[in-house]
């Protein structure tokens, strides 16, 4: 499945034939068998690579905002706390590594 996939990502992407034609119609022949629509997954990829690290524009990886970090480690914390019955115990700030998880991170 995933050699299927990386041919239907460059048909996506226009660089599996010269023609679009055959670029249209063996990306559509392969999404459909890998149950992707081809041509909404072909717009919103190229907005994708249009705007990659624009956390505004990109649809496919919107991290969570700087000045939200804080926010979301608090109410990890507090979840945690919840979640465990008994007071957290957390290192020193310089040493707290947060995961994605408790960063709430979107894809």
């Amino acid at each position: 499945m995933t050699g299927l996939w990386v041919v239907a990502h460059e048909c996506g992407h226009r660089a599996f034939a010269k023609q679009d034609w055959i670029n249209y119609l063996v990306g559509h022949v392969l999404h459909t068998v890998l149950l992707v629509p081809f041509h909404p997954w072909r717009i919103s990829h190229a907005n994708h690579h249009a705007n990659t690290n624009c956390m505004e524009k990109d649809e496919v990886f919107v991290p969570a905002a700087y000045d939200s970090i804080g926010e979301l480690a608090a109410q990890a914390k507090k979840d945690e706390g919840e979640h465990s019955g008994s007071e957290s115990k957390t290192a020193p700030e310089d040493e707290q590594v947060m995961t994605q998880e408790q960063l709430q991170w979107r894809h």
